[in-house]
Protein backbone atom coordinates (compact mmCIF):
# COMPACT_ATOMS: atom_id res chain seq x y z
CA UNK A 1 0.00 0.00 0.00
CA UNK A 2 3.11 2.29 0.97
CA UNK A 3 4.58 1.78 -2.49
CA UNK A 4 1.19 2.68 -4.52
CA UNK A 5 1.22 5.82 -2.41
CA UNK A 6 4.57 7.23 -3.17
CA UNK A 7 3.78 5.85 -7.02
CA UNK A 8 0.93 8.10 -7.11
CA UNK A 9 2.44 11.13 -5.84
CA UNK A 10 5.45 10.96 -8.15
CA UNK A 11 2.80 10.50 -10.90
CA UNK A 12 1.11 13.35 -9.75
CA UNK A 13 3.76 15.64 -9.60
CA UNK A 14 5.48 14.99 -12.64
CA UNK A 15 2.03 15.76 -14.07
CA UNK A 16 1.74 19.32 -12.28
CA UNK A 17 5.39 19.79 -13.74
CA UNK A 18 4.56 19.44 -17.01
CA UNK A 19 1.78 21.76 -17.13
CA UNK A 20 3.99 24.17 -15.23
CA UNK A 21 6.26 23.90 -18.18
CA UNK A 22 4.26 24.21 -20.74
CA UNK A 23 2.34 27.21 -19.74
CA UNK A 24 5.68 28.87 -19.17
CA UNK A 25 7.15 27.78 -22.13
CA UNK A 26 4.19 27.58 -24.74
CA UNK A 27 1.17 29.20 -25.80
CA UNK A 28 -1.62 27.70 -28.22
CA UNK A 29 -2.87 30.51 -30.76
CA UNK A 30 -5.34 30.57 -33.17
CA UNK A 31 -4.43 32.17 -36.64
CA UNK A 32 -7.42 34.86 -37.85
CA UNK A 33 -6.83 35.86 -41.06
CA UNK A 34 -4.98 35.12 -44.36
CA UNK A 35 -2.13 37.46 -44.18
CA UNK A 36 0.01 34.10 -43.30
CA UNK A 37 -1.47 32.36 -46.39
CA UNK A 38 0.03 29.68 -47.50
CA UNK A 39 2.02 28.45 -45.19
CA UNK A 40 -0.45 28.91 -42.58
CA UNK A 41 -4.41 28.88 -42.89
CA UNK A 42 -7.03 31.17 -41.19
CA UNK A 43 -7.93 29.21 -38.09
CA UNK A 44 -5.41 27.26 -37.68
CA UNK A 45 -4.33 26.00 -34.77
CA UNK A 46 -0.47 26.58 -33.27
CA UNK A 47 1.88 26.13 -30.66
CA UNK A 48 4.05 29.44 -29.57
CA UNK A 49 7.59 28.69 -27.75
CA UNK A 50 7.96 31.72 -25.35
CA UNK A 51 11.57 30.51 -24.24
CA UNK A 52 13.00 30.00 -27.98
CA UNK A 53 14.80 32.92 -28.09
CA UNK A 54 16.12 32.90 -24.62
CA UNK A 55 19.51 32.37 -25.53
CA UNK A 56 19.69 33.70 -29.27
CA UNK A 57 18.03 35.71 -30.75
CA UNK A 58 15.36 35.34 -33.56
CA UNK A 59 16.56 34.14 -37.43
CA UNK A 60 15.46 35.31 -40.60
CA UNK A 61 12.95 32.49 -41.60
CA UNK A 62 11.27 31.63 -37.95
CA UNK A 63 7.89 32.51 -38.06
CA UNK A 64 7.28 35.02 -34.80
CA UNK A 65 4.28 35.77 -32.56
CA UNK A 66 4.66 39.48 -31.22
CA UNK A 67 3.04 42.46 -29.89
CA UNK A 68 1.79 45.43 -31.58
CA UNK A 69 -0.86 48.26 -30.32
CA UNK A 70 -2.11 45.63 -27.63
CA UNK A 71 -2.74 42.92 -30.12
CA UNK A 72 -0.99 39.73 -31.77
CA UNK A 73 0.23 38.95 -34.92
CA UNK A 74 2.53 36.45 -36.96
CA UNK A 75 4.94 37.26 -39.49
CA UNK A 76 8.39 35.97 -40.86
CA UNK A 77 11.92 37.41 -39.83
CA UNK A 78 12.83 38.85 -42.90
CA UNK A 79 15.73 41.68 -41.90
CA UNK A 80 17.97 41.08 -38.47
CA UNK A 81 19.54 44.27 -36.22
CA UNK A 82 21.55 46.18 -38.67
CA UNK A 83 20.74 44.67 -41.82
CA UNK A 84 19.87 46.80 -45.02
CA UNK A 85 16.59 46.28 -46.42
CA UNK A 86 14.81 47.36 -49.49
CA UNK A 87 11.90 46.63 -51.73
CA UNK A 88 12.13 46.77 -55.25
CA UNK A 89 9.23 45.73 -57.42
CA UNK A 90 7.57 43.39 -54.45
CA UNK A 91 10.98 41.84 -53.92
CA UNK A 92 13.18 41.77 -50.84
CA UNK A 93 16.44 42.52 -50.94
CA UNK A 94 18.62 42.26 -47.84
CA UNK A 95 22.37 44.16 -47.90
CA UNK A 96 21.46 44.15 -51.94
CA UNK A 97 21.13 40.64 -52.31
CA UNK A 98 17.50 39.59 -53.31
CA UNK A 99 16.22 37.36 -50.37
CA UNK A 100 14.63 33.72 -51.42
CA UNK A 101 10.95 33.79 -49.89
CA UNK A 102 9.64 30.58 -50.74
CA UNK A 103 6.76 30.75 -48.39
CA UNK A 104 5.07 33.27 -50.41
CA UNK A 105 1.77 33.47 -51.58
CA UNK A 106 2.17 33.32 -55.38
CA UNK A 107 1.23 36.73 -56.64
CA UNK A 108 1.06 38.15 -53.13
CA UNK A 109 4.14 40.05 -53.39
CA UNK A 110 3.26 43.90 -54.11
CA UNK A 111 4.54 45.32 -56.90
CA UNK A 112 5.60 48.38 -54.02
CA UNK A 113 9.20 49.71 -53.81
CA UNK A 114 10.63 51.60 -50.98
CA UNK A 115 14.12 53.23 -50.34
CA UNK A 116 16.63 51.42 -48.16
CA UNK A 117 16.80 51.55 -44.78
CA UNK A 118 19.06 50.32 -42.09
CA UNK A 119 16.93 47.88 -39.45
CA UNK A 120 18.15 49.39 -35.99
CA UNK A 121 19.85 47.38 -33.31
CA UNK A 122 17.55 45.07 -31.17
CA UNK A 123 14.80 45.56 -34.03
CA UNK A 124 13.56 43.32 -36.50
CA UNK A 125 11.82 43.55 -39.83
CA UNK A 126 8.96 41.35 -40.56
CA UNK A 127 6.98 40.40 -43.42
CA UNK A 128 3.58 38.37 -43.82
CA UNK A 129 3.52 35.69 -46.33
CA UNK A 130 0.50 37.52 -48.19
CA UNK A 131 1.64 40.55 -48.77
CA UNK A 132 -1.75 42.13 -50.00
CA UNK A 133 -3.36 41.63 -46.95
CA UNK A 134 -1.49 42.20 -44.20
CA UNK A 135 -0.14 44.85 -41.54
CA UNK A 136 3.80 44.00 -41.24
CA UNK A 137 6.74 46.15 -40.78
CA UNK A 138 6.25 47.82 -44.23
CA UNK A 139 3.42 49.86 -42.54
CA UNK A 140 4.27 49.84 -39.36
CA UNK A 141 8.11 49.53 -39.17
CA UNK A 142 10.66 47.66 -37.64
CA UNK A 143 9.69 45.89 -34.19
CA UNK A 144 11.64 45.56 -31.19
CA UNK A 145 12.82 42.16 -29.51
CA UNK A 146 11.18 43.24 -26.63
CA UNK A 147 7.93 43.24 -28.61
CA UNK A 148 8.68 39.97 -29.99
CA UNK A 149 6.58 36.81 -27.57
CA UNK A 150 8.36 33.74 -29.23
CA UNK A 151 8.97 31.04 -32.09
CA UNK A 152 5.59 29.63 -33.93
CA UNK A 153 6.06 26.44 -33.85
CA UNK A 154 4.03 23.85 -36.44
Amino acid sequence: MKDWNVRSWCLTSLAILVMLLASACGNSVQLKGDSMSPTLKDGERLTVDRSAFKSSGPQRGDIVEFDYSGGKRLSHVVGLPGETIGIKGGLVYVNGTRLDEPYVAPGAQTQSSTDSFQVPEDSYFLMSDNREHANDSRAIGPIARSQIIGKVLR
